[in-house]
C-alpha cells in the first residue's frame, strides 16, 4: 500500500495591510494582474459598485477618489486587509506515494462595533457579550467599555448572534415594528452582518430590568400624549373655535433643537445643539459616535441649505440644495441603524422614523441633494470613517412654533443610570425654559397686538392667547426633578388675560380693577332760581319751579385717573341729580334744647333711575348712602373743608380724600365783600355754589367677577357680544345650550324671546328685567355672568336699550 505523506499547504496569495496612496488598481500593477482579478479573488465580483461597497464594508476603506467613484487604500483602514495572488510554483511530487494537498483559501475579515444599552435605551458599559457565528465559527468575546461601547478589529466575516457573556440573549429594536411613538417593547433578538459595521451603528438591548411602575407609568404616558398628526376641532361656547390641536402636531423626532435654544440673535443655536446638546445626547444614547468620531449634516428644508459641521460646532461648508429636490421627514438626528433587516436611515431618539426624498425609495446619494458635489465630496473626506449624523433642523421661527406646541410633547424619561439622569435632566430643564422664552417672546407680540385693537370686534378677531405648553413630568423623575421641571416652566400666561381685560375696561370706560385711582370730582349746585334759566332756555313752555321750595339740582362729573401698566387712563362720567332737603336745626334745638346744624337730604339720579340718595348732616358729621351700593362718611375739619371716605360693596371701589365746599368755605363775611366787587362778585355766586372732591381710592375685585370665577363661566372669546345677543336677529334657535341653559334661569323661553320686541309681548317679559341688584336670585345672578354682564345691572340696561333700538313700544 502506498505511503501517505504529511499535508502539503499551499498558500497561493499574499495578504497585504493596505496603505494609504494605494489602489486595487496600484495593486494590480505592483504584481502583474489586473484589479478585476483581485476584486473577484477577494469578493467574487468584479462589478465596480459592488467592489467599492466590499471595499468599504470588509476592508474599511473611508477614502475615495476625487471623482468619488471609487475608494481607494490608507494606514487607517480597519482590518485593512486585502488578498492577492501568487504567481503559482512548480510542486514536485513523488510518484508511488499519495499525497493531501491543503490549498489555503483568504480569510475575509471585518470590525465589529457594538454599543450596549439598556431598556431606558440608555448607555449600560462594562458588558460581556459573546459573537457567535450563524456558520459555526468560533465564538468570540468582547466586553463593552465604561461608556457601553465595544469593538473587535479583526474579526470573520458573517452573521452572529449577539449574546450576553452569560449566553443569555441581548434584543435589537426592530423600526418595522413600531409605532410613531417608539414603543419599547418593539424588540427582536439581536442579529448582526459584519458588513455593516462601517454603514451603520449597531445598538443592542443588554438588560430588560425596568420596574413595573416604570413601565406602567412609560406605557400611560405614551399612550395618553403620543402624537399622531390627526386634525382636531373644538367645540366652543358662544362661537365656534376651530383648528388642530397641540397633540395634532407630529413633525418633531426630538427636542434637541429645543434644547439648544436659540443664539443672541435669535436665531437658532447650531454651534449649541451639535457641540453640546447633541454630544450630551449621544454619551447617553451613541456612545459609538463618540467612540469613532462624529460630524453633522445640517440640513435645513426652510431655507434649503446643508451645512457640514464639526464635533466642535463649526460650520466646514455650506451648500445649497439641488433644483426641485424636496425632502421629508421629522426635524431631529437621523443616522443610520443596523437591525434585523439590514440597516435603515432612522431617527436617533424613537428609532422609528426616517428623513426620505420623494421619488427615491432606494435613498439618494448625499452628492446627489447640493448643487456643489464636489465641494461637499472634500470636506467630507476629511471626516471619512467618523458617524455620518444628518440633522433634519428647523428655522429659527420654526422653533419657536415647536416651543409652542412642545415639540414631542415629551420630556425624555430617566432611567437608572445617576450619570445619565443627571444628564437627561440638563436636557429637560434646556428644553422647558425655551418653551418658556418662546412663549414669552409670543406672549409680548399678543400683548402688544391686543393694545393695536380699537374695538370689541377687532379684539374678538384676534383670538385667545395660546397657553403654555408644559411637557407630562417623566417616568422615573424623582420629587426634585419634577420641581425643577415645574420651576423652569416659570412663566406670566395670565398677562395676556390681563391685557384682554385692560382693554375691555378701556372700550367701556370703566376703572381698571387692582389699580389706584386720583379723583377729581368737581360739583355745581343750582337753585330753582337757576334751574329756571337753563329750563327757558331750552324749553320755555313749562311752568318755572318755585324759589321756595327746598329743591337743588347737582351737576357732578367724576374724573378718575388711573396708571395702568405705565399708561395713564382717564375715565370720565357725569350725572344730573335732583336733591331734596329739610334742615331740622329748629326741631332738634326745641327738643335737645342745643343749636346743633342737622339736615336729611334725598336724590334722585337722573342718569340711573335705580340710584336714589340718602344723606344726613348732623353738626359736623355726615352720612350718604345711596342703592348702588355706596357709602359715604364726611368730617368737616375746617369751615368748607371736609375729610371724606367712601366705599361701594357692589363696585369694589373704595377711597378717601377732601372735598371743598365753596359756600361754607367762603363764609357769609367773606362772600359779603367779594360782592361789594362787580367783578369778585360775579364770580362768587359761582364759587358758593361749587364743590371740589379730590380722592385716592383702589378698585378692588367686584362680585360679579368673583362669580364668574366659582361658576366656571365661559370666557371672553366663548361667549357672544352682548349687542349681538339682544339684536333683532339672534332667535332662539341661533342659540348655544349654554345661553339658553342662562336665559331659561333667567325666565326666557323661545316664543318670547323671539318676540320681545314686539308690544303684545310687552306684559310677558320675565321678571328679571325689572329687577334691581338685591332682588336676583343666587341662579339670576350667575345666569348673568355666565351671558357676559361686567354688572348685574348691565343686563337691565342693556335689554332696556335694546328695546329702545330695536322694538315698537316704549319700556
Amino acid at each position: 500500500m502506498p505511503k501517505t505523506n504529511n499535508a502539503i499547504e499551499i498558500k497561493p496569495f499574499i495578504e497585504h495591510r493596505v496603505k494609504t496612496g494605494e489602489s486595487l488598481s496600484s495593486l494590480a500593477e505592483t504584481h502583474g494582474c489586473s484589479w478585476q482579478q483581485i476584486a473577484m479573488y477577494n469578493f467574487g465580483t468584479a462589478a465596480p459598485d459592488e467592489v467599492n461597497r466590499f471595499l468599504y464594508d470588509i476592508v474599511g476603506c473611508t477614502k475615495r477618489t476625487k471623482d468619488r467613484k471609487n475608494y481607494i487604500f490608507t494606514d487607517a483602514d480597519v482590518p485593512g486587509i486585502i488578498y492577492i495572488l501568487k504567481t503559482p510554483t512548480p510542486l514536485s511530487l513523488s510518484t508511488g506515494q499519495t499525497h493531501r494537498v491543503v490549498v489555503k483559501r483568504p480569510i475575509l475579515y471585518s470590525r465589529v462595533e457594538v454599543q450596549t444599552v439598556d431598556e431606558f435605551g440608555h448607555r449600560a458599559g462594562n458588558v460581556e457579550l459573546i459573537l457567535r457565528s450563524l456558520a459555526g465559527l468560533p465564538d468570540v468575546s468582547l466586553k463593552s467599555d465604561g461608556m457601553g461601547y465595544a469593538k473587535v478589529d479583526k474579526i470573520r466575516v458573517g452573521g452572529y448572534v449577539v449574546l450576553l457573556g452569560t449566553g443569555k440573549p441581548t434584543w435589537m429594536f426592530d423600526p418595522t415594528k413600531a409605532g410613531p411613538d417608539g414603543d419599547a417593547d418593539k424588540l427582536v433578538e439581536a442579529h448582526l452582518d459584519t458588513r455593516n459595521q462601517r454603514r451603520s451603528i449597531t445598538r443592542v438591548v443588554v438588560s430588560r430590568e425596568a420596574s413595573k411602575e416604570w413601565r406602567t407609568q412609560n406605557e400611560l404616558l405614551a399612550r395618553i400624549y403620543k402624537r399622531t398628526s390627526t386634525s382636531a376641532t373644538l367645540e366652543g361656547r358662544g362661537q365656534e373655535t376651530s383648528g388642530k390641536t397641540r397633540r395634532s402636531f407630529w413633525y418633531c423626532a426630538d427636542n434637541l433643537a429645543l434644547a439648544a435654544g436659540w443664539t443672541n440673535d435669535q436665531e437658532f443655536n447650531q454651534e449649541d445643539l451639535v457641540a453640546t446638546v447633541l454630544r450630551g445626547f449621544l454619551r447617553d444614547y451613541h456612545p459609538t459616535a463618540l467612540a469613532r468620531g462624529y460630524y453633522v449634516m445640517m440640513l435645513s428644508p426652510a431655507t434649503r441649505v446643508l451645512l457640514v459641521i464639526n464635533s466642535e460646532g463649526k460650520v466646514e461648508g455650506q451648500f445649497e440644495l439641488a433644483e426641485g429636490l424636496k425632502t421629508e421627514g421629522l426635524l431631529g438626528a437621523y443616522a443610520m441603524f443596523e437591525d434585523v433587516n439590514g440597516n435603515a436611515f432612522v431617527d436617533m431618539a424613537s428609532m422609528s422614523t426616517i428623513v426620505s426624498v420623494p421619488g427615491h425609495e432606494d435613498g439618494v446619494e448625499i452628492d446627489l441633494i447640493v448643487t456643489d458635489p464636489q465641494g461637499l465630496h472634500e470636506i467630507l473626506d476629511k471626516h471619512a470613517g467618523k458617524v455620518q449624523i444628518l440633522y433634519y433642523a428647523p428655522s429659527a421661527g420654526q422653533l419657536v412654533q415647536l416651543g409652542l406646541l412642545g415639540g414631542t410633547g415629551r420630556l425624555e424619561d430617566y432611567g437608572q443610570d445617576q450619570a445619565v439622569n443627571q444628564s437627561i435632566h440638563k436636557r429637560n430643564l434646556a428644553v422647558c425654559n425655551s418653551i418658556r422664552v418662546a412663549y414669552d417672546a409670543y406672549l409680548n407680540q399678543y400683548v402688544r397686538d391686543v393694545e393695536k385693537t380699537t374695538s370689541e370686534d377687532e379684539l374678538r378677531k384676534l383670538g385667545p392667547p395660546r397657553t403654555p405648553y408644559e411637557m407630562p413630568t417623566p417616568a422615573g423623575s424623582t420629587e426634585d426633578q419634577m420641581i425643577d421641571i415645574f420651576h423652569a416652566y416659570h412663566t406670566n400666561e395670565l398677562a395676556a388675560w390681563h391685557a384682554i381685560a385692560i382693554h375691555l375696561d378701556r372700550f367701556a370706560n370703566r376703572l381698571s380693577q387692582g389699580y389706584p385711582f386720583l379723583r377729581i370730582k368737581p360739583k355745581f349746585v343750582a337753585k330753582p332760581k337757576e334751574v329756571n334759566k337753563v329750563k327757558n332756555y331750552l324749553r320755555p313752555g313749562l311752568p318755572d319751579i318755585s324759589e321756595k321750595m327746598p329743591v337743588e339740582v347737582e351737576f357732578e362729573m367724576n374724573i378718575d385717573i388711573q396708571l395702568v401698566d405705565g399708561e395713564f387712563e382717564v375715565v370720565t362720567k357725569g350725572d344730573v341729580l335732583i336733591k331734596g332737603k329739610v334742615k331740622l336745626d329748629d326741631a332738634v334745638k326745641k327738643v335737645t334744647g342745643k343749636g346743633v346744624p342737622v339736615e336729611v337730604a334725598f336724590k334722585q339720579s337722573g342718569g340711573n333711575p335705580d340710584k336714589l340718595v340718602a344723606s344726613v348732616r348732623v353738626g359736623k358729621f355726615q352720612i350718604e348712602i345711596d342703592t348702588v351700593g355706596k357709602t359715604k362718611l364726611a368730617l368737616e375739619v375746617s369751615p368748607g373743608i371736609w375729610v371724606d371716605a367712601e366705599e361701594n360693596i357692589h363696585t369694589g371701589v373704595f377711597g378717601a380724600g377732601l372735598t371743598l365746599k365753596g359756600k361754607d368755605f367762603m363764609g357769609a363775611n367773606f362772600a359779603a365783600k367779594m360782592k361789594t366787587n362787580a367783578y369778585l362778585g360775579k364770580w362768587a355766586k359761582y364759587i358758593e355754589n361749587m364743590e371740589m372732591q379730590v380722592q385716592i381710592g383702589f378698585v378692588g375685585t367686584e362680585e360679579e367677577n368673583i362669580l364668574a370665577v366659582l361658576s366656571l363661566a365661559p370666557g371672553f372669546f366663548e361667549r357672544r357680544k352682548l349687542e349681538e345677543l339682544f339684536s333683532r336677529n339672534i332667535q332662539w334657535v341661533d342659540l348655544t345650550l349654554d345661553e339658553h341653559n342662562a336665559l331659561v334661569a333667567l325666565g326666557w323661553f323661545a316664543a318670547i324671546w323671539d318676540g320681545k320686541f314686539f308690544k303684545e309681548n310687552e306684559d310677558k317679559l320675565p321678571e328679571s328685567v325689572d329687577k334691581t341688584r338685591d332682588e336676583l336670585t343666587a341662579a339670576e345672578r350667575i345666569a348673568i355672568v355666565h351671558l357676559g354682564f361686567c354688572a348685574y345691572e348691565d343686563y337691565k340696561k342693556v335689554f332696556a336699550n335694546s328695546v329702545q333700538k330695536f322694538s315698537d313700544y316704549t319700556y
